[in-house]
């Protein structure tokens, strides 16, 4: 949950700073209702279907290097917006690729539990959905290369080169973590 607020209150704060967002407070309990329930639904039911069902099934045909991306390939192919054009999917499609590829690879780590990758995923859709329905008024100049394809709240921060960027970062983090913990077995 921290990792996710983190990522999520970066990407906010840069928005904000940067001028393409203004702050405005307008929450009520249905918006966190609905924040929560979308966590909770997203959260759990694609990383069971994605990195417990598919991978699993997939590594029973392939190298689990080779399951690890077909997954993320499956995952970010799933989410193609049609109303978006081939560069906004572009950049929207490796974003949700990384993501599903950092989320199996954070199962499959130190701590082999499905439970770490769903309360990343479902913290970071509800705290996106929570903050730029509640508290951010997101401008239609933000420069959408940067903070992801869509307008308003529809916009998705992982297909921005910011969130890109920041799942690198997570990304090399978890391999680094991985390698020191491998070396202590």
């Amino acid at each position: 949950f921290f990792k996710a607020l983190i990522v999520i209150l970066f990407i906010s704060f840069v928005a904000f700073l940067g001028g393409y967002a203004t702050f405005l407070y307008r929450i009520n309990n249905l918006i966190i209702l609905n924040s929560i329930f979308l966590g909770i639904i997203v959260g759990c039911a694609e990383e069971l279907v994605f990195r417990v069902w598919l991978f699993e099934e997939l590594n029973l045909f392939f190298k689990k290097k080779y399951a690890n991306l077909l997954q993320a390939i499956i995952f970010s192919i799933v989410h193609l917006r049609w109303d978006l054009n081939i560069v906004d999917n572009i950049q929207l499609l490796t974003g949700l690729f990384l993501l599903g590829f950092y989320l199996n690879k954070w199962r499959e780590s130190n701590y082999p539990s499905i439970l770490i990758p769903i309360c990343f995923h479902a913290s970071i859709v509800s705290l996106w959905f929570l903050i730029s329905t509640s508290f951010l008024n997101i401008k239609t100049n933000i420069p959408k290369t940067l903070f992801g394809p869509g307008n308003g709240i529809d916009i998705n921060p992982i297909g921005g080169l910011l969130g890109i960027l920041i799942l690198f970062i997570l990304i090399s983090e978890n391999v680094l973590a991985y390698k020191k913990y491998a070396k202590t077995k």
